[in-house]
């Protein structure tokens, strides 16, 4: 697994520079077999700009802030309802 920092994913989709950067890291992890997944990720234009470069996964405040353990494993449980 190779995580993208939310330093690198921040400028999404604006920043030419920060779209063709987090594209290569994606190419690389996907030439090497690796999974990414990007930090960071706080708005659906993120989102989008990511899922079209075919990040394979996400974290961030636009799914959820940051909980402490107990809280969640209720999320958890409640999401397998």
């Amino acid at each position: 697994m190779l995580k993208i920092d939310r330093s690198f994913a921040g400028g999404l989709p604006e920043a030419a520079s920060s779209t063709l950067l987090v594209d290569s890291i994606i190419r690389l992890a996907s030439a090497l077999k690796l999974l990414t997944i990007a930090e960071g990720v706080e708005s659906q234009a993120q989102l989008d700009a990511l899922r079209g470069m075919k990040c394979g996964g996400w974290q961030g405040h636009l799914f959820s802030p940051a909980v402490p353990p107990q809280q969640l494993e209720e999320l958890v449980r409640a999401a397998g309802r």
